[in-house]
């Protein structure tokens, strides 16, 4: 039965599927908040909504040269960034210790390991730890950050047709001025490995480990070290069947990495477009919503430090996508489908709001200012002449305030737009 679900993994991979559609990548869970958390060895732990041994390895003549697990020389800009030589294996005795990766970072050691009890239903946390001595760093004094989820299936999960989901959290040991950024990722039963690679030219191999039937890889850096991608080489759980999907990550300052759209090496990779879509005075407060298209898909930041990811390709229908609007008085963004000149956006108190999309890259993209307790109910699209060409419902998200999606009704003798 496992190896008849690797195959299917490898066959669905081998399908170039086109843009889904935006209402599945949020129904499924795939549209990502990222927040730095900077946390010390005495802080609480943060919640968030959102686990073998080493296997032998072997490749077949379509494979790349594998790479060898340990960190080749810092390039000429991780001299002059002076970035230090990292280096990454898988952990041991898994099952009982939880330690899913460890390695060293110039001359000390880390490590990340995953805590939870055998009961499914149960907390589940991983933690991050920098020290030094000859010991295991877990059992160093060196904790850097401590995050958990109310359960181990909701600490970190992979979507569908993704070879991985990575989480991260940021944060110091105590009494120590280096911040670090600590990754978990979940892990498809049809990954090889992941190469991680950063922008002075070093990289990791990661070895995925199993902790409880689930599978997992981890990595810890300097925060001031850039990611540039992540790699998953496809086949099984011991053979690289020579397939490869990349993901580049977002990386916002004072943000961590956010890793979402996966690419195969055929795939068309969206544009680099960044820029405001929205802004305006409210109550003597200036505001502005930024969108950052890119190889990450389309990210959305109205606060530093905070932001949302769809991971699509391209956003190319009209939809109401979310922000922070219900509780709080925020902004809300969506995208426009080609044609649409203006919006109407309806509220819930009856009110409209008009928008006018921005062009961005290969997108059309809009935010408008959402009063406290309101939420978008539906939208009406229209072209340059003024004629109406289509509607559009959205449905009100549980727990994510103005969070929502389309679903295009037009009137009778209109195009559908979205």
């Amino acid at each position: 039965m496992t190896e008849l679900k690797d195959d299917l993994n490898r066959a669905l991979r081998s399908v170039t599927f086109g843009d889904a559609p935006v209402e599945r990548a949020i129904r499924g869970g795939r549209r990502l908040r990222n927040r730095r958390r900077l946390t010390a060895l005495a802080s609480a732990v943060a919640i968030v909504a959102v686990a073998a041994g080493y296997p032998a390895l072997t490749r077949n003549a379509a494979s790349p040269p594998p790479v060898t697990g340990q960190t080749p020389s810092p390039s000429h800009a991780a001299a002059l960034h002076r970035d230090p030589a990292i280096t990454s294996r898988p952990g041991t005795d898994v099952a009982n210790s939880g330690v899913i990766a460890r390695g060293t970072i110039g001359g000390a050691q880390w490590s990340v390991a995953i805590s939870s009890s055998f009961s499914a239903h149960d907390q589940a946390c991983y933690t991050g730890f920098v020290g030094t001595g000859t010991g295991p760093a877990a059992r160093s004094a060196g904790q850097v950050v401590s995050t958990c989820a109310p359960d181990l299936a909701s600490l970190v999960a992979y979507a569908p047709h993704d070879p991985a989901g990575i989480v991260g959290a940021t944060g110091n040991a105590s009494g120590s001025t280096t911040t670090y950024d600590a990754a978990l990722g979940a892990v498809a039963p049809d990954v090889t490995y992941l190469v991680l690679r950063f922008t002075d030219g070093q990289e990791l191999k990661l070895i995925p480990v199993t902790y409880r039937s689930h599978r997992y890889v981890a990595w810890l850096a300097p925060a001031s070290m850039s990611v540039a991608s992540l790699s998953a080489h496809l086949g099984s759980p011991r053979a690289d069947g020579g397939q490869i999907m990349t993901a580049v990550p977002f990386d916002a300052p004072d943000g961590l990495p956010v890793f979402g759209l996966w690419l195969k090496s055929s795939q068309a990779v969206p544009p680099r477009a960044d820029g405001v879509i929205g802004g305006g005075t409210q109550g003597g407060r200036v505001w502005a919503e930024t969108a950052y298209q890119g190889p990450w898909g389309t990210c959305f930041s109205y606060t530093p430090g905070d932001l949302e990811c769809v991971p699509l390709a391209r956003l190319g229908t009209t939809q109401v996508l979310g922000g922070w609007g219900g509780t709080d008085a925020s902004p809300v963004f969506g995208s426009a489908a080609p044609g649409v000149a203006e919006l109407a956006i309806t509220l819930s108190d009856g009110t409209a709001v008009g928008v006018t999309p921005v062009a961005l890259g290969n997108e059309r993209l809009f935010a408008f200012w959402i009063g406290k307790g309101l939420w978008p109910t539906g939208w009406a699209a229209f072209d340059t002449t003024g004629k109406r060409i289509g509607t559009g419902s959205v449905v009100k998200r549980i727990g994510n305030g103005s969070s929502a999606s389309g679903s295009a009704t037009p009137k009778p003798g209109s195009s559908s737009v979205g």
